[in-house]
């Protein structure tokens, strides 16, 4: 009699031990999700968006937060005299990219024929934008005060 009960208590215990381990990995239940991150720990599904976007199974949406880069005042000197080369309004320039750059010259690496440039290093941006549907891309300084197109 005394085997039966040792033996009910250790079935007992290894379930109860089961269910404890289950429970404790378990994703997270559909009512305790408050976070994008929570959401896709989940197992829901993550739409190929920007920002991303994750939906539990009640139907409640998640957006993945995300910073906004911030645009040197430079890179954006650059935006605005390209806008003004094209003759197009400045919203219809889009920044594609843009990179800190350091070139060999104070002439942004390009030089023109009988150009004089000082021989120092020269820290700047590489700014790729789209104007009309094409790629231009431009060098400038650190300050914007010198800009020249590729």
């Amino acid at each position: 009699m005394k085997s039966k009960i040792i033996i009910i208590a250790v079935i007992a215990a290894i379930g109860a031990g089961i269910w404890y381990a289950k429970a404790k990995n378990s994703p997270v239940g559909v009512g305790e999700i408050s976070s994008f991150d929570e959401c896709v720990a989940a197992g829901n599904p993550v739409m190929e968006s920007y920002p991303a976007q994750c939906r539990t199974k009640d139907g409640r949406l998640f957006v993945q937060e995300t910073e906004q880069p911030v645009i040197p005042e430079a890179v954006k000197i650059v935006k605005t005299y390209a806008a003004q080369q094209a003759k197009v309004n400045e919203d219809e320039v889009v920044i594609i990219s843009f990179s800190e750059k350091e070139w060999s010259n104070a002439c942004l690496g390009i030089t023109s024929p009988g150009e004089m440039c000082a021989e120092v290093i020269t820290p700047g941006y590489e700014v790729a934008l789209l104007i009309n549907g094409e790629e231009s891309t431009y060098r400038t300084s650190n300050s914007g005060t010198l800009i020249k197109s590729l």
